[in-house]
């Protein structure tokens, strides 16, 4: 089993989980920035690559080799973060509502789709903070 297997296995996710809720945020922080240097500095990483290839793309094929790992390495250290911040606050809808900020546009665009009448679906790409951004919907009992 790789590194990547053990992360996304029953027992990574399981203890990440369980170190996500018990430890707190001073140990929490430094503790994910490794795991993700660990895994972004794996260049031969299949997720590595993966995101090197779309991050290339999304950066328009201007980003030199040495940009691209940093920009890599940011990605990495933003999930890491997010899934700590998610699994430390999972149990308290006060603070993971306080994480999200819904912008006006957004409350309106809530708003005209209630007042409709006509259902609507709320889709989030799978980046960082998605789970929490969810959570904060349901905790405002965002529905249609």
């Amino acid at each position: 089993m790789n590194f990547q297997d053990l992360v996304n296995s029953r027992f990574g996710v399981g203890s990440a989980l369980l170190f996500g809720q018990l430890m707190p945020r001073f140990l929490g922080y430094p503790l994910a920035a490794g795991i993700a240097r660990l895994m972004s500095g794996r260049k031969d990483g299949v997720l590595v690559n993966a995101m090197r290839q779309n991050q290339w793309v999304a950066h328009d094929g201007k980003l030199t080799p040495a940009q691209l790992d940093e920009v890599v390495d940011h990605v990495f250290m933003n999930s890491s973060r997010s899934l700590y911040d998610l699994y430390h606050n999972l149990h308290s809808p006060r603070l993971i509502s306080n994480m999200v900020v819904f912008s006006d546009n957004f409350n309106r665009m809530l708003d005209k789709y209630h007042k409709s009448g006509k259902g609507a679906i709320i889709t989030a790409p799978h980046l960082g903070s998605f789970d929490i951004g969810g959570l904060a919907l349901a905790i405002h009992k965002v529905s249609f």
